[in-house]
């Protein structure tokens, strides 16, 4: 979990709650602004914004030459149903900023039929929300910034954008086959109950702020203890000591977790609810030592901790361990009151089924 976040698909904060959240978890967010474009905010988050951490602009038209290139050399590659379907449905239009594609991406929509004036190009919206959340996930990286939305549609594109397209189209391919292939990567997803405050609406901007500066330790402490977490999910090594080290990261992401809670006693918080999920590339053999062992499955890794597993990617050895390194976390915060067992299991069917309609449907 790193400390800069990119937000997305967005690009004005409408909604106080999300950005109140995500404040509480980055010491700065950055949003993709094209030049000469004013987002319109709400003004209760006014105060957040004119901090200088939050809300931060990025012009996308440095970025738009080399990710257009790469955006059209993939979907000559990838053959996810969406990528395929936004090449041809034009029925409904959505408008993207000149800076946000380069020439060659102009082309493309042209021969498309799209229709443009001096400042907005107006393209299929299917194909305009693919190709902006693959923008988002380059610029992302080429910053190092983590990424961070609460729709699930946008996660689920981003995670395949992560893994190059390297999810198989049948997700229990793997377990079904006698002899597994062990070079395999499980996309798990680590999900953090009981981690937004039930007054996130009535925090006032100020209280955050002070709570930015004098809880400092606390929230790098939380980032830290999940990227342990991730890096021994990861790693490649003797499987006999694996767990022991997994189950002490495990316990430092709990233990920390507890201590953001209690840290925030500045805010005056109420209560908690909602779950903070990151997808986590994990490998085969280490997902089956967890128990993650069939798609879906769901373990509880301790109190207000749990992982259930998507999806399977396949590529070389060679490859998915490169990606199992270089991978970065895409965050999904969910707000919803009462997460129970059952709430969260279809929260995690709900994660399946976005990503199985990406490639399928």
């Amino acid at each position: 979990m790193k400390e800069f976040a990119l937000y997305y698909p967005y690009i004005e904060f409408n909604s106080p709650s999300r950005l109140k959240y995500l404040a509480l978890f980055y010491d700065k967010i950055f949003r993709i602004v094209p030049p000469h474009f004013f987002p319109v905010d709400h003004p209760e988050i006014m105060e957040l914004l004119d901090s200088g951490d939050i809300g931060i602009s990025i012009d996308p038209t440095d970025y738009s030459t080399e990710a257009g290139d790469k955006f059209l050399c993939k979907l000559e590659n990838w053959d996810a149903s969406v990528l395929q379907d936004a090449m041809t449905d034009v029925e409904e239009l959505e408008r993207i900023h000149y800076s946000k594609a380069d020439d060659r991406i102009r082309s493309l929509f042209r021969d498309l039929g799209c229709s443009e004036d001096d400042t907005w190009i107006h393209v299929p919206k299917n194909l305009a929300s693919t190709y902006m959340l693959y923008l988002s996930n380059e610029i992302a990286k080429k910053n190092n910034l983590g990424l961070a939305t609460d729709d699930m549609d946008a996660w689920t594109a981003i995670n395949y954008y992560e893994s190059d397209g390297a999810f198989t189209h049948d997700p229990w391919e793997i377990f079904h086959q006698e002899d597994e292939d062990s070079s395999a990567i499980v996309l798990a997803s680590l999900m953090i109950d009981n981690i937004v405050p039930l007054n996130i609406s009535e925090l006032e901007p100020n209280k955050i702020i002070k709570f930015r500066e004098r809880r400092r330790d606390e929230i790098k402490s939380f980032r830290s203890t999940i990227n342990s977490l991730s890096n021994e999910l990861k790693n490649y090594e003797n499987l006999d000591i694996k767990l022991e080290k997994v189950k002490l990261a495990i316990e430092d992401v709990r233990r920390s977790a507890d201590e953001f809670r209690k840290s925030a006693d500045i805010l005056s918080v109420s209560g908690w609810f909602g779950v903070q999920s990151l997808g986590l590339p994990v490998p085969f053999l280490i997902s089956q030592m967890l128990g993650l062992d069939s798609i879906r499955q769901q373990i509880v890794l301790a109190t207000g901790l749990c992982m259930h597993s998507i999806y399977t990617m396949y590529k070389s050895k060679q490859e998915l361990k490169e990606l199992s390194v270089r991978s970065g976390y895409s965050a999904l915060y969910w707000m919803e009151r009462d997460l129970t067992p059952s709430r969260l299991e279809r929260l995690g069917e709900r994660k399946f089924r976005s990503l199985h309609e990406f490639m399928d449907d």
